[in-house]
């Protein structure tokens, strides 16, 4: 096995409306571009036709079960399971775009202090409608502290990070790119090229809020906060990241000022608040939906900074084929 040259490792969820779609299109690129590889699908428990559709092609598949679900903890048996000196990590709702895979495939191996590469994802949303992310105009390489859910990895590098945080269940890909920069002393880098298409539910939506609630993505900003350990290089990641949700603290603590020293203040907190809100979405039903979530997302960054972490059970894979 020591001749693979790219672990691809998919972690899926129920996924039977597009795992199909994200598996074939994986063989074709790999197959086109002559890059010795495997296929690896991690399935955590689905109760659809997630792993009947995946036994249709030649791929190695393993079923978690018996412990705490989470992307992280499929992540790393993924890894665990892998041959290859290079590891890609897909979700199963992903189409894979083949001229980014090209691109960060030769940036990689032609640069032995990057630990991983990405780009931007297109994403599609269940009303039909697609959203084309872009990239920063006059940017050939964007050093970046975090990657997304697709990725192309130096299997060194997360190992030398010390693997996936399995007792993460969201903000798993901003931990380990942090300690892949901080700790294992790699860069990362961002290459202005479409990685691929994400299918999914469009933010701001009722589902993908209780999605989001579903997978502690509410507490995920704060537990970061606490793992960075007050080291100045993570902080400044994370304030820069979750600039909406840090504002919220000092705007809820004016709205609770003012119904103790002067209530009529509360209106200009809230215009204040409102106008923040509209000029960070543009539109009106986004930034009411901003006026809320952001709200909530704060009260969960500081129960997730102030709670321990809670050690997951962590189950067994089984190989189907």
């Amino acid at each position: 096995m020591n001749n693979i040259e790219v672990s691809i490792i998919i972690i899926a969820y129920n996924e039977q409306e597009t795992i199909g779609t994200c598996i074939k299109s994986l063989i074709e690129v790999f197959n086109s571009i002559e890059e010795s590889y495997e296929i690896i699908l991690i399935d955590s428990g689905s109760s659809d036709d997630t792993i009947k559709i995946a036994q249709k092609y030649p791929i190695k598949i393993f079923k978690y079960s018996n412990g705490e679900k989470n992307a992280s903890i499929s992540r790393y048996f993924g890894l665990n399971k892998s041959f290859g000196k290079y590891i890609l990590h897909v979700d199963g709702d992903i189409v894979i775009d083949k001229n980014w895979i090209v691109s960060a495939l030769n940036i990689i191996k032609n640069n032995e202090n990057l630990g991983a590469i990405g780009g931007y994802l297109s994403e599609k949303y269940n009303d039909g409608s697609f959203s084309e992310y872009r990239f920063p105009v006059n940017r050939k390489y964007v050093n970046e502290d975090s990657i997304s859910g697709l990725a192309l990895f130096r299997k060194d590098a997360i190992i030398e990070a010390g693997n996936w945080n399995i007792n993460l269940r969201s903000g798993e890909e901003v931990d380990l790119s942090l300690r892949i920069m901080y700790e294992a002393g790699y860069d990362i880098w961002l290459i202005p090229q479409r990685m691929g298409i994400h299918y999914t539910e469009k933010l701001g939506s009722v589902k993908n809020f209780y999605n989001h609630l579903k997978s502690n993505r509410l507490i995920a900003t704060g537990i970061l906060f606490r793992l960075s350990r007050f080291k100045l290089k993570y902080l400044k990641f994370h304030l820069k990241r979750s600039d909406e949700i840090v504002i919220q603290f000092p705007i809820m603590f004016a709205y609770f000022s003012s119904v103790f020293i002067y209530l009529p203040f509360i209106l200009i907190v809230l215009i204040f608040d409102i106008l923040y809100s509209y000029s960070k979405r543009g539109n009106i039903k986004q930034a009411i939906i901003m006026f809320f979530t952001t709200k909530l997302y704060a009260m969960g960054t500081l129960y997730g900074f102030l709670c321990p972490i809670k050690h997951k059970k962590i189950g067994k894979v089984y190989k189907l084929n």
